[in-house]
Formats: structure tokens, sequence, C-alpha cells
């Protein structure tokens, strides 16, 4: 099977992990194995070490043994100063006393392959030549007249292993009978009493556990090597479908741009021919405005000449229809005006003229013009603004902007209420909120009221009714062509707020059309 060369990857590095958490458990188990070999070793040989220390002490309680003297024990001259060294039974046999020492260097001589454990007595001090320290002894014994209580190593002694383990001999009172003469004080270090410890036993059973954890290790590492494989093999089955797959969706792909590039072609047609309808739109709506607001103009003027009088009397009745007429004239003229600035604006042709201004001076300006409708329903305009704010925008779009939202506040305000126009500053915006004490908006009412053509029905409205593009206008202007945005809150039987967020400076003079 061929296999995908990112699951040869993934397959090396996994055989190499799991050869080194083999291989690394291995190395701790053997060396877990050698400090447990070690550790039996000086077991034994502090067994061994504290038997022949019984052996002396129980020879050093009785003040040595008496043996027949012969060629193998001959009298020991160190002895010579002890008056009963050597003494006569009664049956005529000759013995001679051996100290502690003495009995342990012959026991060693005797024995010396039987347990495969040597034992040792060496001083500084020497009195036989065999007892002379090597280098290690000659350190030991330094070390314990400082303070040392044990010293052991392994080491190699004529091609063989040796675990070598020494204690200090202390002088006590029961050795001053030997040793006294040689200048000793009880509590002195005499020297060291030392045991060898042959390792060959240690090191061939460590052998066999070594044999067994490598034949167990290697049965574990090839019955992982061989899951690995089996699952590599498995998991690239797997991306083989995989690639499979994709190439088909890749094939779908391919064919699906395909229909979407036929589909964007037709698309670009159709946007081509509405941008043509657009341009025949815009043409129709410049032809509109002068077509319809040239005689709405002269209706609306030539009916208020009439109702000063100036052609002659009129009685209530006809003063009554003129009014009427008047008032449709001037609502038609505001709906003709209304759509074509969303017209405009919508076709990309409106453009915002920035001015310097100030933005208290604008609100009075708002507040005396829709006065005259607010002061016959007895309602008061209050201005909250801390400091005067320069503005450097377009004036007239912002005006038009205020004056729908007060137009809207006095509509749906019953009489003897309040309209408050406040005016915050943040950084470089400014936030102008006109707040009523109105009849309030239902939250269904509240989503659809910056639509186009969208009217609030309430008993509070006047006739004519809106055009339903106020504040739809008002939103198109603030985020087309002031760089901002509008908001509102509103509570039945509280009141509504309306807000306007727009930078204090335009940065885009000229609007550009989306998209």
């Amino acid at each position: 099977m061929k296999y995908n060369q990112k699951v040869l990857n993934y397959l090396l590095i996994i055989i190499a992990l799991w050869t080194m958490i083999i291989g690394s458990s291995y190395l701790w188990n053997i060396s877990q194995e050698k400090v447990y070999i070690n550790s039996l070793a000086k077991k034994d040989a502090i067994a061994n070490f504290n038997k022949d220390q019984a052996f002396r002490f129980w020879a050093t309680e009785h003040g040595g043994v008496y043996v027949k003297k012969d060629k193998k024990t001959p009298a020991n001259p160190n002895l010579s100063h002890i008056p009963e060294r050597d003494v006569v039974t009664p049956s005529g046999k000759v013995l001679t006393l051996m100290n502690p020492a003495y009995m342990i260097r012959q026991m060693m001589d005797d024995f010396p392959n039987e347990y495969g454990v040597k034992g040792r007595i060496v001083s500084d001090k020497y009195l036989w030549k065999p007892n002379a320290p090597d280098a290690w002894e000659a350190n030991a014994i330094q070390e314990f007249k400082r303070g040392s209580k044990e010293k052991f190593e392994f080491t190699i002694k004529n091609n063989k292993s040796y675990l070598r383990l020494m204690r200090p001999m202390m002088i006590e009172k029961k050795c001053l009978k030997c040793h006294a003469i040689q200048g000793y004080k009880e509590g002195d270090v005499r020297g060291g009493v030392g045991v060898m410890v042959l390792m060959t036993p240690y090191l061939e059973e460590f052998n066999k556990v070594r044999l067994r954890l490598l034949v167990t290790h290697a049965i574990i590492y090839a019955t992982g090597l061989l899951l690995i494989l089996l699952g590599g093999r498995s998991f690239n089955r797997y991306l083989i479908r995989l690639e499979e797959e994709q190439a088909k969706v890749q094939a779908s792909h391919v064919e699906l741009e395909l229909k979407v590039q036929e589909r964007t072609h037709a698309l670009r047609e159709a946007n081509k021919q509405l941008q043509e309808l657009d341009q025949l739109k815009s043409m129709f709506v410049a032809s509109m405005s002068h077509e319809l607001r040239t005689p709405l103009n002269s209706i609306i003027g030539f009916t208020g000449i009439m109702l000063q009088g100036m052609s002659g009397p009129l009685n209530e009745k006809q003063t009554d229809h003129l009014q009427r007429v008047k008032s449709a004239g001037q609502h038609l003229l505001s709906l003709v005006s209304d759509v074509i600035d969303i017209s405009k604006i919508e076709a990309g042709r409106a453009e915002a003229n920035s001015e310097l201004f100030s933005l208290r001076e604008l609100i009075y300006e708002a507040k005396e013009e829709v006065s005259v409708v607010a002061t016959p329903k007895e309602l008061t305009i209050e201005i909250e603004m801390d400091k005067d704010i320069q503005m450097e925008t377009d004036k007239r779009r912002v005006y038009q902007c205020l004056l729908n939202y007060l137009s809207n506040a006095i509509k749906f305000t019953d009489k003897s209420g309040t309209i408050r126009v406040k005016v915050e500053e943040y950084d470089s915006k400014v936030k102008i909120s006109v707040i009523d004490q109105g009849i309030g908006i239902d939250k269904e009412e509240q989503s659809k009221l910056f639509e186009a053509f969208e009217r609030l029905e309430t008993h509070l409205r006047v006739k004519p009714s809106g055009t339903g593009l106020g504040l739809y206008l008002t939103r198109k202007i603030a985020e087309d062509l002031l760089e901002g945005g509008v908001w509102m809150s509103s509570e039945v039987g509280v009141g509504s707020i309306f807000g306007l967020t727009i930078p204090k400076k335009i940065v885009d003079i000229k609007y550009k059309k989306k998209g």
C-alpha cells in the first residue's frame, strides 16, 4: 500500500517516541535493579560485619582465648608484655593467648573463599605488616578520626568486583590490656574494621534480571510497534478516502464556480439595467420636481392672496374651503420635497455642504420655527446645553433632522406638556436628544419607525396626516450625509426620546454612493 507522506511522517514520529519510551523504561528498570542489587550486597556486608564484630566483642569481653601453641598458632610477640601470655596446663599442654585481632586474622586466613566475604582489621599504627592499610583504608581511618561513622565503595580487585565496607574500631577499656602499651586511651580510634563482599553472585543475578527485562521490553516494543503500524495503515486508508471525497468536492466546487460566474454575469446585466432605470427615475424625479413644485407654489400663493381678502371678501364657507386647499397643497409640496430628497440620497446624487456654525443658534432657530405650532397646544420647549458647540458639517441637513424630531414631538404630545432638547458632547461627536411627554410608542411599532411610509396611528394625529417619510429621511440624512446615526427609546404613557448622533466635523464632504 502506498502511504500518504503526511501519514508516513506521523508514523516515523510515533515510532521514534515509542522507541524512546520503551528504551527509557528499560534503562530506568535496569538502574532500579542495580540499586536493589547493590543494596542487597550492602545489607550482606553489614550482616557479616556485625557477625565479625560480635565475635570480636565476645573475645574482648573474655580477654582473649587460650589455644594450643604450635607452628600454625605461635605466640604473639606483640603480647609479650602480658605476664600470662603463655600458660601450661596440668596435663603439660602449652597454651598461648590469642587476642581478638589475632583470632579474626587467623579465621580469615583459614577460610578466605568459603563465603565470598573477607574480613579485615587495619590500623595506621599496625604491629603486624598485613594489618597495614591501603590508600582507601588509610583515608577512611582519617575520616573516622574526624567523626565519620562509615565508609563504603564498589571496587575492582584482582579482576573481581567487591563491595568494601569499613567502620571505625574504637578503644574500649577492655582493649587497654593489649593496646595501652601503644599509647592508646579509651575512646581513641584504633583503626578500622571492614569486610569485602564479592559481587560475583549479585552480578550474576543482575544479569539474569537484565535479560528478563530485555526480553519483556522487546515483546512490549514489538507489540506496540505492530499496533502502531496497523493503526497507521487504517489511518492511511481513511486519508485516501478523504482525499477522494475532497477531489469530488473540488470538482463540485469548480462546477459551482462556473455557475456562480454565469449568475454573476447575469446579475451584472440586471444591475446595469437597474442602474439605467435608476438614472431614468432620477431624471423623472428631477423633471417632476420642477413640474410639480411650480404649480403647487402657485396654488399655495394664490390661495394665500385670496385668504388675505386681496381678491375681495370671502364668506365663512369659502374661507374654510380655501384653508383646506392651502393645507393640502402644503402637504403635497412637503411630500414631493421629501421624495426628491430621498431619491437623491439613494441615487448618490446628494451632497453634504460643510460650513462652520453655532449649534446653540441652530437649535434656538428651530425652536422659534416650531413655536407657532407648539404655542396653541400650550407646549413648552426647553433646551439643555452646557456650552455652545461649533459644528463644521451640513447646517441645513442638521436643521432638517431637528425640525422633523421637534414636529413629531409636538404632534404626539397632548396639551400643557414639555419638550426638551438635550445636547451632549463626546470627544469628536455630538448627541442631540428630543425628549417629549407624549403618548409613547409600543415596542412592536418601534422597529418600523425609521422605515419609509410608516405612520403611527393615534387619536392625537391632526389632519392632514404626515407623509410617513420624515423619520426615514432623517435616518438617511444622518447615516448617508452626516456620517452619524439615529436612535430612539419610548414607553407607552410616559413619552419618547428621539436621538441624533453625528460628528462635529464631517470627513467626506461629497457623498459617495455605497457599493
